[in-house]
């Protein structure tokens, strides 16, 4: 299968707008066999994820847990250099940061298929509930300044993108296509959002929204699952999911937002999925199924390549 790619220009700092070209060109992958895959959180008996849960100083994860023997859902923080936990009992899903370490945003569980958007305040933990709604809720994260939080909600019966200004506590529709919009993040400049979308059933593609003028651009566009996008520090990298080998199984990759190369991070068709990229770079963590539930790995990396085995 040939995969399409095109280049677009969104740098973390004098980002010109977003420039997309119409040529396109099968791109090399990297050698996965070369990349180091770390444990961070994994278990037997239950699925253990995260959802750019890691702090602005990579030192702690906010990872959800669910399907043990007692099927309970929660949250806590894991110390990844003490390996201790912290419970978070106001949550019961794996929460976003803010980019200064001060909040977390996660989509909770009320019940059934209620799930709302709520903010904790990890100093007071106190609750905040963010723009309720009857409709399924999900996937919120922090712009870099922390003044809006963008997620995914069904209260139009499908899945668009909202954009929710905490200040004024205003709520903006971003996306109306006639399908699932999801799994949204911020450039470094907060002038663009990238996401995916399925455009047809199990065909998914990574999209560039710009905030300023309201315009999409497909970054991808071939045949099954592109998805799971997530900008790297720098604003120059996507690390996403992509089930080019084995549909429904999908392994990281590394895309260069000149649209020049792809780059394999894993393989074998682990289901790996929810790519997020430390503040600083050095790392990727990720879920995956390879251990046969449901658990958070590591990359190690040196800029857009794995750190290989040595």
């Amino acid at each position: 299968m040939t995969r399409r790619f095109f280049a677009v220009g969104i740098l973390a700092a004098g980002a010109a707008g977003c420039h997309a070209h119409n040529s396109a060109a099968s791109l090399p992958a990297g050698d996965a066999t070369a990349c180091v895959v770390e444990p961070v959180d994994v278990s037997p008996s239950e699925d253990r994820f995260s959802f750019r849960g890691l702090s602005p100083d990579g030192s702690k994860l906010a990872v959800g847990y669910s399907g043990g023997p007692d099927s309970s859902r929660g949250t806590y923080l894991l110390d990844l250099n003490r390996r201790t936990r912290e419970r978070i009992e106001q949550l019961n899903n794996g929460g976003s940061f803010s980019f200064d370490g001060r909040n977390l945003v996660a989509a909770v569980n009320r019940g059934g298929r209620r799930w709302d958007i709520v903010e904790l305040d990890l100093r007071t933990r106190q609750v905040a509930e963010i723009a309720p709604d009857s409709a399924a809720d999900f996937l919120p994260s922090y712009s870099p300044s922390g003044r809006y939080i963008v997620f995914n909600s069904y209260r139009t019966g499908r899945s668009d993108l909202y954009l929710y200004e905490r200040a004024t506590r205003t709520l903006t529709r971003l996306t109306t296509f006639d399908g699932y919009d999801a799994h949204a993040q911020f450039s470094p400049d907060e002038h663009s959002i990238v996401f995916h979308r399925e455009v047809t059933r199990g065909n998914y593609n990574l999209m560039l929204l710009d905030l300023q003028t309201r315009t999409e651009r497909s970054l991808t566009s071939a045949p099954g699952e592109e998805s799971y996008p997530a900008l790297s520090p720098d604003g120059r990298y996507i690390a996403y999911s992509d089930d080019r080998d084995t549909p429904g199984k999908s392994d990281i990759f590394i895309y260069s937002l000149d649209g020049r190369s792809s780059t394999r991070l894993t393989s074998g068709g682990n289901t790996d999925t929810y790519a997020n990229w430390s503040r600083d770079g050095r790392f990727i963590s990720f879920n995956s199924r390879r251990s046969g539930r449901t658990g958070i790995y590591r990359i190690y990396m040196d800029g857009p390549r794995c750190r290989a085995v040595r």
